[in-house]
């Protein structure tokens, strides 16, 4: 707070003062000394330095969000968040279930109420796959857009995109492509699709993702993105976690966190980078800030500036989405959300 600012302004004034009066008394051990001058600079510099490094906060200013409140799930792992219009979207496995297999399930979100009790009853379940029981396999990525749900399994015997209409009486489903590697994450906009998979140093785009209404996606239409630009530092690395967000593909790979521009042509054009951020896993947008989450932090930073705003101390946690109100985070096994800290 400014309080702080004026306290230590006030002690250092309060030392310098002293030093001041100290040096005068003991004049004639420093005949050539002129210690206002001194005085004067070093405690213009010392403010300089007190104002850079303790913040000002304001109504406006940044505070870590608040939490309000968590879930602990029974009998299933949460292994997939989205957020998109006014509901949750959650991958859930069964692991108790004959055979064990994930569902997606859909949740309400109220404006006072998280969509967090996701051990109660769901607004909607959605379910696909060639079985009889039409239940998925192992769902590790949720990307939803409009009245489409896009779904990242990465069974062995299925390593695939699928796509659910789910406005429809009867929520129907494709297969819409086979990826070449397990997936970790997926993002989505207008013309392309980005996939990340686990322990490869590239994401693959895949054209045109919503012109797909039956036939899965040819070959031809995938391509796999190594790089960004010349040199070294314009490759990616270990991308995980995507997100896109206002046009803008956010990556997180390695140390940083990316951020790129659609071009005409369907290039990456970089626009800024986050960092440092050790091992960065997911993102999410929340209140103009971008959310990384770690293996023991979620970092704050603000999403024009990629100034670094704060952090929460949460361990385990490697999911999170965002919807207007609340920023919601999980583990494998507990679901948490926060709202901005107003105090």
């Amino acid at each position: 707070m400014i309080v702080l600012q004026l306290f230590w302004l006030f002690v250092i004034v309060a030392c310098l003062t002293f030093f001041f009066v100290f040096v005068n008394k003991t004049k004639s051990m420093f005949s050539t000394w002129r210690p206002f001058p001194v005085f004067a600079a070093v405690t213009i510099l010392l403010n300089l330095c007190l104002y850079a490094l303790v913040p000002v906060y304001s109504n406006n200013a940044w505070q870590n969000p608040k939490l309000v409140k968590c879930t602990e799930t029974s009998s299933r792992n949460i292994l997939a968040l989205s957020f998109s219009g006014s509901f949750l979207y959650a991958s859930l496995y069964f692991h108790n279930s004959v055979p064990a297999r994930t569902h997606i399930f859909e949740y309400k979100e109220h404006d006072t109420v998280p969509a967090i009790d996701i051990n109660d009853a769901a607004q909607n379940e959605f379910r696909y796959g060639n079985s009889s029981l039409q239940a998925n396999e192992y769902t590790v990525g949720l990307a939803v857009i409009g009245n489409y749900i896009f779904a990242a399994d990465d069974d062995p015997s299925t390593i695939a995109i699928y796509v659910i209409e789910k406005n429809l009486e009867a929520p129907s489903s494709h297969r819409f492509a086979t990826l070449k590697h397990l997936p970790a994450s997926i993002a989505v906009s207008a013309k392309y699709m980005y996939t990340s998979g686990t322990n490869y140093n590239h994401i693959s785009q895949i054209k045109r993702p919503l012109n797909h209404s039956i036939s899965e996606v040819a070959e031809n239409e995938e391509r796999d993105i190594f790089s960004f630009g010349a040199g070294g530092l314009n490759t990616f690395t270990n991308p995980r976690g995507l997100l896109f967000h206002d046009n803008v593909l956010y990556v997180c790979d390695n140390n940083r966190v990316l951020a790129f521009m659609e071009s005409t042509a369907g290039h990456l054009i970089l626009l800024k980078v986050f960092a440092p951020i050790h091992e960065p896993i997911s993102l999410a947008v929340y209140k103009n800030t971008l959310a990384v989450t770690t293996r023991y932090y979620i970092f704050f930073y603000n999403l024009h500036t990629t100034i670094y705003l704060g952090s929460i101390t949460q361990l385990g946690s490697f999911l999170i989405t965002a919807s207007r109100n609340y920023l919601y985070v999980a583990d494998h096994s507990k679901i948490c959300a926060y709202t901005q800290n107003s105090e």
